[in-house]
């Protein structure tokens, strides 16, 4: 199959080896553990003296809103309709 990627010619094969991949391995090689499938269900975090956010403290995943903490979090999120 091919993707808008590979059709504009900016990788060279499937967008899983020439960019997924690479990067997987980078952040597992500094035992960054990734988690996939999990729905945020609420992101937690601390507020400065007006009420505004200014650091994620957790995350709720998943159907019974576990709240998770991480030392950083990189989010991809699909959006429907983006397209």
């Amino acid at each position: 199959i091919r993707t808008e990627a590979s059709v504009l010619r900016m990788l060279d094969g499937s967008p899983q080896t020439g960019l997924h991949d690479p990067i997987i391995k980078y952040l597992e090689d500094r035992n960054v553990k990734i988690h996939l499938g999990n729905a945020c269900r609420e992101i937690l975090y601390d507020t400065d003296h007006e009420g505004k956010p200014t650091r994620v403290t957790s995350i709720k995943v998943g159907p019974a809103k576990t709240e998770r903490k991480f030392d950083a979090v990189v989010c991809a999120l699909d959006v429907p309709g983006i397209q």
